[in-house]
C-alpha cells in the first residue's frame, strides 16, 4: 500500500508539476463525469473478468501447477473476517485504483497523448499489464488495461476508470471472501470460469464498449 503511494501517486505529482503544469488536478482530468458513463464503465469490467479468467486460462492449459509466489500472494489477499476483508478492499481495491490509475492514466497515458493520440490506449494497456509482473496474466492485464484506457481516452476524466480498476479488484477479492456460487459455479474452489460465461459475456462487452462510444462522441 505504502509502495503505491510513494512509488507511484507522489512521483506524478512531483513530475507533473515540474514538467508541466501546477495544476495537477486538471492535467490529470480529475473531474466529473456523468453516472451513467460511470456505471457503464463499471458494468464493462464485470464483463470483461470471466472473458480475460477464460482467455489465460485457455492459453495456459497444461501448465504447471502454480509457484510457490502464487501460493503466497492467494494467502495474503485472502480474508477470513469481515475487518480483514474491508483491509484488504482499502489495500487492493481502493488505493490501486487512485494509486495506479493516478500514474498510468492520469500521468503517463495522458503525457502519451498529446503526441499518440488514441495509439497511447493500448500502449500504457501494455506497460500496465507489464508493472504488475505477472507472466501468466500478461494479456489478460493488457485487456484490462487497455480498457481503462479507452474509458480515460474517451470519458476524459479519471472517475469512470478509477471505479472500474476499484470494481475488477473488488470483484476479485469479494469472490475469494464470500465463496460464491452462481449457476451452479463454485467461483472460490473451481480454478475456471465456464467457457460459456466468456461466450456470453463477450457480445455484452462489445455492447458496452460501443455504447460509451457513442456517448463520449460529444467530448471529442
Amino acid at each position: 500500500m505504502l509502495s503505491q503511494y510513494l512509488a507511484l501517486l507522489l512521483p506524478a505529482v512531483l513530475l507533473i508539476r515540474m514538467w508541466h503544469t501546477r495544476k495537477v488536478a486538471n492535467y490529470v482530468r480529475f473531474r466529473s463525469a456523468p453516472v451513467v458513463d460511470v456505471l457503464l464503465a463499471m458494468v464493462g469490467t464485470v464483463l470483461l473478468i470471466p472473458i480475460g479468467a477464460v482467455l489465460t486460462s485457455l492459453l495456459h492449459s497444461g501448465s504447471a501447477a502454480p509457484s510457490d509466489l502464487d501460493k503466497i500472494t492467494e494467502k495474503l489477499f485472502t480474508a477470513y473476517s469481515t475487518p480483514e476483508f474491508l483491509f484488504l478492499v482499502f489495500v487492493v481495491a481502493i488505493t490501486p485504483a487512485i494509486c495506479e490509475e493516478f500514474f498510468f492514466r492520469g500521468y503517463v497515458q495522458r503525457t502519451f497523448e498529446r503526441t499518440l493520440g488514441a495509439h497511447s490506449v493500448p500502449i500504457v494497456g501494455m506497460i500496465f499489464a507489464m508493472f504488475h509482473m505477472q507472466p501468466a496474466g500478461l494479456l489478460t492485464l493488457g485487456l484490462i488495461g487497455t480498457w481503462l484506457g479507452f474509458i480515460y481516452y474517451r470519458s476524459k476524466s479519471m472517475l469512470p476508470n478509477m471505479a472500474a480498476h476499484f470494481t475488477n479488484n473488488f470483484v476479485a477479492i469479494a469472490m475469494v471472501y464470500y465463496a460464491p456460487v452462481i449457476f451452479g459455479v463454485d467461483l472460490k474452489n473451481d480454478e475456471e470460469f465456464p467457457l460459456m460465461w466468456a461466450v456470453c459475456a463477450l457480445p455484452l462487452f462489445v455492447g458496452v464498449v460501443w455504447v460509451y462510444f457513442l456517448r463520449t462522441k460529444r467530448l471529442k
